[in-house]
């Protein structure tokens, strides 16, 4: 991805399906579409970093892949038209964050947790910058901690696909972003930091961790690219922590579907 400065670049998120993936996104104010893990989103993008360095980074450790699998689960809901995929992992001994468009709709979102299920419920969410948190009330293990992504940085995915398998992927952060239009339902929104990734993603992902080489999450995967072509998204870690800070005691009330 080249040098942006301060010209925008335009991507347009867009419905993931099995069977839609858009093309890269250009370093100028062309539209581009992007897949999301189980609905739709649109948003407008503008850059705010420099181009990835052009020096080889070394994976993440399998050491923190295998801590982040563990608080790294396959979460879903049949409340809505057709199923809803996506990942959700440990931000707290009580509560993972997912995607909004993962959950969204669901009344119970479903945790498939050592081939057991596992209800939970969602008691924070914003269609802006697709993000959910849910509680559960039994203990999965450790909670991740939450870190800054850096431009250049290696990174990994931890995920489950449409399937429910787990799925790893290594990833480099290109760009830290300031996403703005509209929000999961096609409203106009305040917009969301976002990161872009080289390397990308598929349907199920959504929801998942993006950890980085010391093991602290540093966004959280919502889209991916059109035509396979290697280019996928994040929301970035300030996003969630906020998001957080807002959790209350009850479960907010019931979603629309997407």
């Amino acid at each position: 991805m080249s040098r942006a400065g301060v010209a925008a670049l335009m991507i347009l998120l867009a419905a993931c399906s099995p069977d839609t993936e858009p093309p890269p996104a250009a370093p100028s104010t062309t539209a581009t579409t992007a897949t999301t893990a189980a609905t739709t989103s649109s948003s407008a993008v503008t850059t705010s970093t420099a181009e990835v360095p052009a020096t080889t980074v070394a994976e993440v450790p399998e050491v923190v892949l295998a801590t982040t699998r563990a608080a790294t689960f396959s979460v879903r809901g049949l409340d809505c038209r057709k199923a809803q995929i996506g990942t959700a992992f440990l931000v707290a001994p009580d509560l993972l964050a997912t995607n909004a468009h993962v959950v969204a709709g669901i009344e119970v979102p479903i945790l498939s947790v050592d081939n057991e299920e596992v209800s939970s419920r969602v008691v924070a969410f914003d269609p802006v910058s697709d993000l959910a948190i849910l509680r559960i009330t039994q203990d999965l293990g450790e909670p991740m901690p939450l870190g800054e992504a850096t431009v250049g940085a290696a990174v990994a995915l931890v995920a489950f696909d449409e399937n429910t398998q787990p799925v790893e992927r290594h990833l480099t952060v290109q760009q830290l972003i300031r996403a703005t239009g509209k929000d999961i339902y096609g409203d106009a929104g305040t917009g969301r930091d976002a990161l872009i990734l080289e390397g990308s993603v598929a349907r199920g992902n959504s929801g998942g961790p993006i950890v980085d080489a010391e093991g602290a999450v540093v966004g959280v995967v919502f889209a991916n690219t059109r035509g396979g072509t290697g280019t996928s998204f994040a929301v970035q870690s300030g996003e969630l922590r906020a998001l957080i800070d807002e959790v209350g005691s009850s479960p907010v009330p019931l979603t629309d579907c997407r």
